[in-house]
């Protein structure tokens, strides 16, 4: 499953657009949720797509993301992001960086077969650790070089769901 999904793949083919935006609390995952639907240029359904709002825990950062299509498809999306903080340098401001973001993908296809991908980003530029928070939230670091990201696959192929 490299590069672009079979889910956004067809919903970009269809040249989708995004309508009926709402925020709803959602009693079986017990948090708030948003929501809308995927319609064509004419105003025919493709899809829908629902995600979670982000949840803060301990410097981590979790979503998920749920997308169904009318052909079948489907398709969900757990990221876990994990913050460090950058000491600013010269007078600039401190900033908040992704340090790692961990993606797993679960794509179900025509046939209800399940296809999983995790992909982890880290950072890739040369950073010198200078303490940590004191709530264990996040690393700090100074930056000896502009900041990069490298992606990596980490494990691909079928499931059983």
């Amino acid at each position: 499953m490299s590069g672009i999904s079979p889910v956004m793949e067809f919903l970009r083919t269809n040249g989708a657009k995004a309508i009926n935006k709402n925020s709803y609390y959602s009693r079986q995952i017990d948090r708030p949720m948003q929501s809308c639907i995927f319609v064509d240029k004419s105003g025919n359904y493709l899809g829908s797509l629902r995600k979670s709002n982000v949840r803060w825990v301990r410097g981590h950062a979790y979503q998920t993301n749920y997308i169904e299509t009318v052909n079948g498809l489907g398709q969900e999306r757990d990221f876990t992001i994990q913050y460090a903080k950058i000491l600013g340098q010269n007078g600039e401001k401190d900033v908040f960086i992704p340090e790692k973001i961990t993606k797993e993908f679960t794509i179900k296809d025509k046939a209800g077969n399940f296809f999983k991908e995790v992909r982890e980003r880290v950072v890739s530029s040369k950073l010198k650790q200078v303490g940590e928070n004191t709530d264990d939230r996040y690393k700090i670091y100074e930056a000896l070089e502009p900041i990069q990201y490298k992606e990596t696959i980490l494990s691909s192929g079928p499931v059983n769901k």
